[in-house]
């Protein structure tokens, strides 16, 4: 949706966002930072966005040490409970996340896991 600010009516005008397929940044899982706050509140958010024309979704919660001590499990965790709500309510949208804050803790998370080995990357510090 967007407002048209300078027009004297201010009528709102709607846009198909279907050409833009997918969202990269929302705070969709329920309860594990700033975004929805349970499971309805997530699937009411998720269905508007579907409405939008979004078709995918890279939910970003925060993983940063000193304020969203999220982690891979609980991300994981609610991002099921998500899944299944979606499935049960036949509501067709590909969902998936995370987001890190890139600090100390998450420089220690690369080294000792090393997940750019896989990728062929060499990390500097």
């Amino acid at each position: 949706m967007i407002f048209n600010f300078f027009g004297k009516n201010r009528q709102k005008e709607y846009i198909n966002l279907k050409t833009l397929k997918a969202d990269i940044h929302s705070h969709l899982l329920p309860g594990i930072d700033d975004g929805a706050e349970n499971i309805p509140h997530s699937i009411e958010l998720i269905s508007g966005l579907k409405h939008l024309g979004y078709s995918k979704l890279i939910t970003t919660p925060h993983i940063r040490s000193d304020m969203f001590k999220n982690t891979a499990d609980i991300i994981q965790f609610q991002i099921e409970r998500v899944q299944k709500e979606l499935k049960i309510r036949n509501i067709d949208i590909l969902l998936h996340a995370a987001e890190y804050y890139l600090d100390d803790y998450v420089m220690e998370l690369i080294k000792k896991t090393n997940p750019c080995s896989q990728l062929k990357i060499t990390l500097f510090w």
